[in-house]
């Protein structure tokens, strides 16, 4: 049985973090780890995991940013502090669909890179759609990445990574947001081994930055890096 990372972002999400960190602590798998990275929020999200955790008393571990840096570097930074042979991403306003989600994924990656479910898309706590994906050709992945605008295909931030292929490919996230769109990108064109499963993985909630001028911008960034490399 291989240790697996649970990596947590928070920036000012003092309504959600509990929930977001209850969801980690009652997945059933035994050896996993959990990390949390504060991105230097202005609100009392900091202050409410301490006194979470000291309730719980469960030992987790919590990184303060000297400065905010955005969900790419943050992603980046919880990833080099893990000690994990596998890791999975937990956005501070998302849950695990259910206990079993870490432990269903590790069952089924097997020999992959990455293994990914479907998400149920919530707002306000309330059920709002259901995205169902699908595996596709590495080499679409791009294309398609590209007429959707800069959108991803496949939910990257929302399943199961082999860290090894991150260190011997050198990825990591760049941007700000959409970070792990263009991940995606850059692990498609070095042949990244992706599985889809049939099951749903994360609460996810809708509509966090999206129309805001820094997605933006992200997506524009996206668009050219395509152009250039494919």
């Amino acid at each position: 049985m291989d240790l697996i990372s649970i990596l947590i972002r928070a920036y000012n999400c003092e309504d959600t973090i509990t929930f977001a960190l209850d969801s980690a602590i009652k997945q059933v798998y035994p050896k996993k780890e959990i990390i949390i990275y504060d991105d230097c929020s202005t609100d009392s999200t900091l202050e409410r995991i301490k006194l979470h955790l000291g309730k719980i008393r469960k030992r987790i571990k919590v990184i303060k940013g000297s400065k905010n840096v955005g969900c790419g570097e943050a992603h980046n930074i919880l990833r080099k502090a893990s000690k994990g042979i596998y890791f999975s991403m937990l956005d501070s306003d998302d849950m695990y669909h259910d206990d079993m989600v870490i432990q269903n994924l590790y069952d089924n990656i097997k020999d992959n890179d990455y293994i990914y479910g479907d998400l149920v898309v919530i707002h306000n706590r309330e059920v709002v759609q259901y995205w169902i994906y699908s595996e596709y050709d590495l080499l679409k992945i791009p294309k398609i990445i590209r007429a959707r605008e800069g959108s991803n295909v496949i939910p990257f931030d929302h399943g199961l990574h082999r860290k090894s292929f991150w260190i011997d490919n050198n990825i990591t996230q760049k941007l700000r947001i959409g970070g792990d769109t263009l991940a995606c990108i850059e692990a498609c064109l070095k042949r990244i081994r992706m599985k889809h499963i049939s099951l749903y993985t994360t609460l996810y909630q809708y509509g966090r930055t999206r129309n805001s001028p820094e997605r933006t911008k992200c997506l524009f960034e996206i668009q050219q890096y395509i152009e250039k490399n494919i």
